[in-house]
């Protein structure tokens, strides 16, 4: 099973002071996107952080890498023109 992970930290120190997870979302209608933002929602509800205090999020994802690596994959053909 895929999961999505988020993190919050510390502006100073890189504490961590809230991690959550859930099951990546890969047959949602909304797509993955529905599971980013629950755990999103989850560290903002863990924290009781509101907009105004949230100052960076950065987002990474090993979505192409899991394709791979569980056949997950369409055919495709490549056309090259030059």
């Amino acid at each position: 099973m895929n999961l999505t992970h988020a993190s919050s930290y510390t502006t100073t120190g890189n504490e961590v002071i809230a991690h959550a997870v859930t099951p990546t979302t890969h047959l949602s209608k909304a797509s993955v996107s529905e599971g980013i933002i629950k755990v999103f929602k989850d560290i903002i509800e863990q924290t009781g952080a509101s907009n105004a205090e949230i100052n960076f999020v950065a987002h990474s994802t090993t979505q192409a890498t899991n394709a791979l690596l569980e056949g997950d994959v369409a055919k495709s053909r490549n056309c090259w023109n030059g």
